[in-house]
């Protein structure tokens, strides 16, 4: 008759193991997922000290992720700016025939820093540091 139960456990460890996984490979909306789906297939599993764990931890990502779109969007915003004052004097410079000093990356710039605008926008926080890099 435990063997039921157990089964359920087992299932509901192996779900645990799989979102502490996703966790280290930062994939937190599977990590969300997996914790789902072990308190629904056990749903004493909530009790156990590595559920809280993990969900608290899910829960702080959450919110440091709700914490940098703000930060992250005015960013993007300044990256835009940078992108058609770029495109701007580019075109200027051009018009008035100053265009044989310009070089390959005075072009690419401007497409470059909507690329990485776009991207802060969306929230993609792995080009946070290319913005950084590329700006300084």
């Amino acid at each position: 008759m435990n063997e039921p139960i157990v089964d359920t456990q087992a299932q509901a460890q192996s779900y645990l193991d799989k979102a502490e996984t996703y966790k280290k490979l930062g994939l937190k909306a599977q990590v969300r997922y997996e914790l789902g789906q072990a308190r629904s297939v056990d749903p004493y599993v909530v009790q156990e000290d590595r559920y809280k764990t993990l969900l608290e931890e899910a829960a702080a990502e959450e919110k440091k992720f709700e914490a940098l779109k703000t930060p992250l969007r005015i960013g993007a915003g300044m990256v835009f700016l940078n992108a058609v004052l770029g495109a701007f004097f580019l075109v200027l410079i051009l018009i008035f025939g100053g265009g044989t000093d310009l070089g390959s990356g005075d072009f690419i710039a401007p497409i470059v820093s909507v690329i990485i605008g776009v991207n802060l926008w969306n929230i993609k926080l792995d080009l946070r540091k290319m913005a950084l890099v590329w700006h300084d």
